[in-house]
């Protein structure tokens, strides 16, 4: 996992069977008792959640071997509870629904997961705006799991922090990236809770090679940024154009684009993502350091919020270089 808004999609989990010898006289499991594996990260402004649930055994051969196909990992059969507390009340619950079981293999490892669904829409008001007083203000989370699986329950409690605030800019500018005051963005973190933080850009644009057809490119400008009360964020050209020409690539049918407006997106979480992601950034499948805030289990529970500045152009010395620039002149954008 290298980045908050990759989790994003539907939550990655770190398959965590653990191997304690490569004795070739057994090669069953020691113990039948299953460790529940969880994945969850909860953004408020979001519809639904996603939770991933797996479980793993400790072996005394490889656990790839042991698991050829997965499906000894699966947990289809989880009662999983999310709920909202305020003011030591709990304010909002919602059920899960499986999703669908999901296998993934690969030359290394097999990582078995099911995944879950929200049954309620979200509708968890952020207690740093205007929400009506019945509302209440939810200042922590709660995730329970009950399964035939597990002998124990297993649940995490985690708190909400305040979304992050843009100082600048106020509304969106034409945005130079060569330097000045439209060359950067503001942004206040009120809140100690506030461990990680990442930016991004929602890129929009259009492509024709037999018709016009809209597609948008994601770009992580900065991950991992250092936390403090007031974070600056210069985007620099030769940074943005280089991670736009790896993303959009270079298709020779593509006849010209056409370059439509970009969002961009601040990204926080808490200590908990914060710890969990700097224990598993880089390391390999077989290393042996893990993090978990999850009783009674492994893996991660937390929450994660945004702030959008939407709907920037460029400037025109911005726009120009994007046309005709030695970084991207060969992607075809249209200068009008």
């Amino acid at each position: 996992m290298k980045a908050l808004s990759r989790f994003n999609s539907g939550s990655s989990i770190v398959l965590l069977c653990l191997i304690l010898s490569c004795s070739n006289d057994i090669d069953i499991y020691i113990d039948h008792t299953p460790t529940p594996l969880v994945f969850c990260q909860v953004d408020p402004s979001d519809s639904f959640c996603i939770v991933t649930l797996s479980k793993s055994f400790q072996t005394l051969s490889d656990a790839r071997k042991v698991f050829s196909n997965g499906e000894d990992l699966l947990v289809d059969n989880a009662e999983i509870v999310l709920e909202a507390w305020g003011a030591g009340y709990k304010l909002w619950e919602t059920g899960f629904k499986l999703v669908e079981p999901t296998s993934l293999t690969s030359t290394s490892n097999v990582i078995s997961r099911s995944v879950y669904r929200s049954i309620k829409t979200l509708c968890l008001p952020d207690p740093t705006s205007y929400h009506p007083p019945q509302a209440g203000i939810y200042d922590n989370l709660r995730l329970i799991i009950t399964s035939p699986e597990f002998e124990q329950i297993i649940y995490s409690k985690v708190p909400i922090p305040d979304v992050p605030r843009s100082r600048h800019p106020y509304t969106p500018i034409p945005l130079n990236l060569y330097g000045g005051e439209h060359s950067y963005f503001v942004f206040l973190l009120e809140d100690e809770r506030i461990r990680h933080a990442e930016f991004m850009c929602d890129f929009y644009y259009q492509e024709y090679t037999d018709q016009w057809v809209d597609y948008k490119a994601q770009l992580f400008l900065k991950l991992n940024i250092p936390v403090r009360d007031t974070l600056y964020i210069r985007i620099f050209e030769e940074q943005f154009f280089n991670k736009l020409v790896q993303k959009i690539g270079n298709n020779p049918d593509v006849a010209s684009r056409l370059f439509k407006y970009m969002d961009f997106t601040f990204l926080i979480s808490d200590v908990y993502f914060h710890d969990y992601y700097q224990i598993y950034d880089g390391l390999d499948d077989n290393d042996h350091s893990f993090y978990s805030n999850i009783n009674n289990g492994l893996g991660l529970f937390s929450v994660k919020k945004k702030t959008i500045v939407p709907n920037f152009i460029f400037d025109h010395m911005t726009f120009d270089s994007l046309c005709h620039g030695r970084l991207t002149k060969h992607l075809r954008f249209r200068d009008w």
